[in-house]
């Protein structure tokens, strides 16, 4: 139960939410931010960059060439590069083939063209995505704490990384956001069919599918794997069997494995594992020692694993009210569970982080003191959104090189810290008189 002085603390907080000019400042500041991150997004669609390049080189030989397999080709690939227009840049060519879809509405644009064109339908995604995630966490428009999410929402740096490279990442948010959506509203297709788009979109979604599994959402489950199942048939005349046996051979067997993957921009377990312990005398000088390959990726799906299965037991033992909070927990642990994951790729760690916040937020206005627990939450939130030099750190040595990987330490450290703080939040809503003041409006 709470103090007199947690409920003054609980008080003075929300007499400062509630005050009309600190409204007005908050929204000034979300309005002003949006309009800082829309115009950045704009702007940097003259520059076409590797990553977009992928997209874009994809979608146009779906639509002009007959065999979409040559892809796979890195020489090949790289001269479409230049025969479409786009100079001074060589790609990897290792999406998915079903990526090829994501741009073709927009294939016979100039490369510029169709940036800009994503860039603007990032914005509307990102503005649905934080309306959706305000609504499932059940926050009103009216509260000072809509402004205050959606200012820590445009200020978090992987989207500014993922608008600069034109990336997809923020499309990806909103499919999972509309997942969000239906899990909170139990509807079947739209608690489905967004997971399925993004898994043919990027090969995102493995560990919410797994989600669904564990909370035996079987019919969710079943219709994701049909959608899947469905548009690959359908998309076989145009991208051919021969693409996902190339993919699959070619791409997937040795997709994080790389000496290039292990760069320390890849902020995932597998990168960490790959750099710690592999040499190359390019890019990885400095190993700890040198493992056999084979016994790194055990390792590395050992580890993934041990992760994953702790963020799932947290679906397992949370349920009801906190399915949105461990559904976010999933799709988070998808990140630094992935072969590579660099920073834009964190833009999918927002539903997590504005989950946690508010979860904090409102425990405060409900007037308990904040916790080592909270501290520990909100400073791996601040480590995850803002900018860091973690890149400079590539040639450290050990133990240097620990501090190279902050986003990943960060990352684990909030899906750790979300299982106890459910339980507390269940043990506090149990005790008799806890809410000693009432939210800010």
């Amino acid at each position: 139960m709470p103090s007199s002085t947690d409920s003054d603390i609980a008080s003075r907080f929300n007499a400062i939410l509630g005050n009309r000019l600190t409204r007005r400042l908050l929204v000034s500041g979300a309005i002003v931010l949006f309009g800082v991150f829309a115009y950045y997004t704009i702007s940097r669609s003259a520059t076409v960059t590797h990553g977009f390049t992928m997209y874009y080189v994809y979608a146009r030989v779906l639509l002009e060439e007959d065999d979409f397999s040559r892809v796979f080709d890195y020489a090949w690939f790289n001269g479409k590069v230049r025969e479409y227009g786009i100079q001074g840049i060589q790609d990897m060519p290792n999406n998915i083939p079903t990526n090829a879809l994501v741009l073709a509405p927009v294939a016979m644009f100039s490369p510029t063209g169709a940036k800009l064109t994503l860039g603007i339908a990032s914005l509307a995604s990102l503005v649905a995505s934080l309306l959706i995630l305000l609504h499932v966490n059940r926050i009103s428009l009216k509260e000072s704490l809509a402004p205050l999410i959606a200012t820590l929402f445009f200020l978090w740096r992987p989207l500014y990384e993922n608008a600069y490279l034109g990336q997809i990442y923020s499309v990806l948010l909103f499919l999972f956001c509309l997942c969000l959506l239906g899990i909170s509203r139990s509807r079947l297709l739209l608690s489905s069919i967004p997971i399925a788009l993004a898994l043919l979109a990027k090969g995102y979604g493995i560990v919410p599918a797994a989600w669904l599994a564990v909370r035996h959402k079987w019919r969710q489950l079943l219709i994701l794997v049909a959608t899947i199942s469905l548009i690959v048939a359908l998309t076989i005349p145009w991208l051919g069997i021969q693409s996902w046996e190339i993919f699959s051979s070619q791409v997937l067997s040795t997709l994080g494995t790389l000496p290039t993957d292990a760069h320390v921009a890849f902020q995932t377990i597998n990168g960490f594992l790959f750099h710690l312990f592999t040499y190359d005398p390019v890019w990885l000088p400095f190993p700890i020692f040198v493992a056999p390959k084979e016994l790194l990726r055990f390792g590395s799906y050992v580890l993934n694993l041990a992760l994953v299965l702790f963020v799932l037991n947290i679906a397992r033992r949370h349920r009801g009210k906190f399915d949105v909070l461990s559904f976010a927990a999933a799709l988070a642990a998808g990140v630094v569970t992935a072969p590579l994951a660099e920073e834009y790729h964190f833009v999918l760690f927002l539903p997590l982080v504005i989950g946690v916040t508010v979860l904090i937020m409102r425990r405060i206005q409900n007037g308990n003191r904040p916790g080592w627990l909270d501290g520990v939450c909100l400073a791996s939130i601040i480590v995850l959104g803002v900018p860091l030099g973690y890149k400079n750190l590539q040639f450290a040595q050990f133990p240097l090189i620990l501090l190279a990987y902050p986003k990943l330490w960060s990352g684990i450290a909030l899906l750790c810290c979300l299982s106890p703080l459910l339980d507390r939040s269940r043990k506090e809503e149990a005790e008799p008189g806890l809410k000693a003041s009432t939210p800010a409006t």
